[in-house]
């Protein structure tokens, strides 16, 4: 997954934490709020969700291929989609190795992940290029 690393990196994937640890983290926090993980069953790099259910319950949901699969599917677009995630639990780690958790909305979360930048105006040459090749490829055919 190309989108593990800017998750991680924006502490948003907590690694290796097994499901006691990550009801002890969300246990005080509000229905909806969720951290990353990684399965502590499986080792071939699969993500577990653990959510906050209800003010009494943290459930975990262990990420599947097919919810990521087709066009335009993505952990981060899984997250989007799933009414139920409201609010990282995030983890970042302060300059004196102190450990900081803030809750942030997973759409403000994810504003820079998984989401393909559109041709912009301001990129006329790649547009230019691409309308070169075209016309370069006419001029072949017609030239047969």
């Amino acid at each position: 997954q190309k989108y593990l690393l800017p998750m991680w990196t924006a502490g948003l994937l907590w690694g290796f934490i097994n499901k006691a640890e990550s009801e002890a983290m969300l246990s005080s926090f509000g229905v909806g709020t969720f951290l990353l993980r990684f399965s502590e069953r499986m080792n071939n790099g699969t993500i577990a969700i653990a959510y906050k259910q209800s003010p009494t319950s943290v459930r975990h949901y262990l990420v599947k291929p097919n919810d990521m699969s087709g066009q335009g599917h993505s952990l981060p677009q899984f997250i989007r989609e799933t009414s139920s995630l409201l609010q990282f639990l995030r983890l970042t780690i302060t300059e004196n190795f102190q450990t900081n958790l803030s809750l942030v909305e997973k759409h403000q979360a994810l504003a820079k992940i998984g989401t393909k930048k559109k041709p912009t105006t301001e990129n006329k040459e790649t547009n230019h290029y691409d309308e070169e090749i075209h016309e370069l490829i006419a001029a072949v055919h017609i030239g047969e």
